[in-house]
């Protein structure tokens, strides 16, 4: 019997250095795992690391992409709803759109 191990991790997780993103994937579906500044949904994993503002994407055993801390909200939840096999129309849901060049 082979005991799944999870991967070593990128950095040690750190607080919750991008709430934008913990608060989109929150409000999609995704939950906190025991681990610090880390959230789940299936076997795919997002997580801050040690660079404040830096976070990246597992599925599985494997990382899958790493964000840095001027990557916008939107890049990192559409990656994580796409490595989670949500439906892109989600986003909508998660993050507010706007038209572009639009005020606030």
């Amino acid at each position: 019997m082979t005991v799944d191990t999870p991967p070593a991790p990128l950095e040690q997780p750190m607080p919750d250095y991008r709430p934008d993103v913990t608060k989109a994937l929150l409000a999609g579906g995704w939950t906190r795992t025991d681990r610090e500044g880390e959230l789940q949904n299936g076997d795919t994993f997002w997580r801050a690391t040690t660079q404040p503002g830096d976070s990246a994407i597992r599925r599985g055993p494997e990382w899958i992409a790493e964000f840095e801390s001027r990557c916008p909200v939107i890049v990192i939840v559409a990656a994580c709803l796409a490595a989670a096999g949500q439906p892109v129309e989600q986003l909508a849901d998660v993050i507010p759109l706007r038209p572009a060049g639009a005020r606030q």
